[in-house]
Order: C-alpha cells, then structure tokens, then sequence
C-alpha cells in the first residue's frame, strides 16, 4: 500500500502505522516516536501529520537510565564465563526531525520554515534551538544551517553519560561521551528508510521536500513536536489531511492489496474536530 500516489492514502498510513506502532513499514520503527505519539495530553505529532508535516525522530533530551549489555554466558577457549548487564545513565539534547513535502507550496509554508529557522524563545541565543535543513531532490540534496541558530558544533556531544555493571554506582561515575554532536549535518530521507530505500514510498523520494533537524543547545527536557506545532499555529498552516479522512482512504487501500482493516481504528478520539 505505500507505493500508492495519493498523499491522502499516505498520511492515513503514516497516523494508523504511529497509532497501532506497526514494526513493518518502509520507515525505522523509532520507539521514540511512538512513545511521544502516545503519550497521555501530547497530541502535537498527530496535528502535525494532520497539517502535512511528517515527524521522522523525536528525542525529549533530560537523564535516562537504561541497559545497553543483557546478562548471558559466553565461552573463552575451553571455559563457560557469566556475562553481566551493562547500565547506562546517559543525558542528552532534545532534537526533532520532521520532513516538510512541498515546502513552497504556499506562503504559509514558507513562513513556517522561516519562523522555524529564526526561532526564540526569548531575546537570547541561548533560548533558541539550533536548525539544520536538508533539500531535495535529489535524494542526496543540499544542507543549510541557520545562521540566526546554528546547531551545536561537532565538538559538543549530542550525548554524554557513565556506565556500570551496577546501577546504584551510576551517579559516582565520570561521564563520557556516548554520542558525538551532529554539528551541520543533516540526514537525508534515506536514513529514515529500511534497507535505506526511499523507493519503498515513491511519493516521497519523488516530491520537493525539506527535512528538517531542530536542536536544543542544553540536556534538559523538551518537547519540540509541540514547540514546532505552535510554529506551525503561528503561520496559519491549514489543516490538510483530515483525520477520519485519510485514515478511511488509507483502510481502503488496505483493503484494495488484501490486506485486512479489522481491529484498526477510523481515527484517533483524541483529535479535536478541526483536525477529523
């Protein structure tokens, strides 16, 4: 179903694959992203995809503990040894990577990016989130980074952080880097793909696109889906693809490739009814 050439068919796919956190779609199944979707009185994600923005990776930023080694057994020569869990507690900067189709479509797109490449929270740099933009096509394209916000250098890690065979040890632990810092560069559609093959959704590899990669300059938390939705407020972008629209055209291209549509919502009862 997603070789189709109808952009209603395509956002339907994109908010039930996020919905019901389907693993096998063309894109990377970033948890991520279904964990921001999901998450109770944070709708931005889906008002996005409602006003023709697709998000692609989102990351909160903030302290997280989680274990990067599983405990198991191993064999060295002719001896059995016990492999113990690794912990991490890592902090690292919020970024958000959403893909804008036909950026020039209309001049409130185009305000939108401006107001996202000029972004202030207030009157300082500091208050501001780094932006890099990728063109295309093709599907390499160009990369350009605000000048107003550029994004943090190379030289500061995206992602810092000790690690442990014993938790409780974390905070005693010297941090290390986890992560380099993206500095300008931007990813292309193809980095978001399985197998990296932006052929699997033809519509996309083939339209005028801006992904765009925005960053916070700190490891505290953010949300930046909603921070780029209230952008997109801002300039007036017109809801696009209504919800229970696009969901039932997608349903029906489901069940034109024979595929079942059962247990599947409509939409989403979280919606508001401008964006049904």
């Amino acid at each position: 179903p997603w070789l189709i050439n109808d952009w209603e068919v395509l956002f339907g796919l994109m908010g039930l694959a996020n919905d019901h956190q389907w693993t096998h779609t063309p894109f990377h199944a970033y948890p991520s992203v279904y964990k921001a979707w999901h998450q109770h009185n944070r709708p931005w994600q889906k008002r996005l995809l409602a006003m023709g923005i697709i998000p692609l990776a989102i990351h909160d930023g903030g302290v997280e503990t989680y274990r990067v080694k599983y405990h198991g057994f191993g064999f060295k020569k002719w001896f059995l040894y016990v492999k113990w869990p690794t912990y991490l507690q890592g902090k690292r900067r919020a970024c958000f990577e959403f893909l804008i189709p036909h950026p020039n479509h209309d001049e409130k797109r185009k305000r939108f990016l401006e107001s996202i490449i000029e972004n202030r929270k207030s009157s300082s740099a500091e208050h501001s989130y780094g932006v890099a933009v990728r063109y295309s096509p093709p599907d390499q394209g160009q990369i350009f980074y605000s000048l107003l916000n550029p994004p943090p250098t190379q030289g500061k890690p995206f992602e810092v952080g000790a690690q442990s065979a014993l938790e409780p040890l974390l905070p005693f632990k010297r941090d290390k880097v986890i992560k380099r810092g993206y500095g300008e560069r931007c990813n292309s559609l193809t980095f978001y793909m399985r197998e990296f093959d932006p052929s699997r959704v033809p519509l996309l590899q083939k339209s005028d696109t801006i992904l765009v990669r925005i960053e916070a300059k700190h490891f505290g938390e953010e949300q930046l889906d909603r921070f780029v939705f209230h952008l997109g407020q801002d300039a007036d972008l017109d809801v696009e693809w209504v919800e229970s629209h696009a969901r039932e055209a997608a349903l029906l291209e489901l069940e034109s490739c024979g595929l079942p549509r059962d247990g599947l919502r409509p939409f989403a009862l979280s919606v508001p009814d401008r964006y049904r």
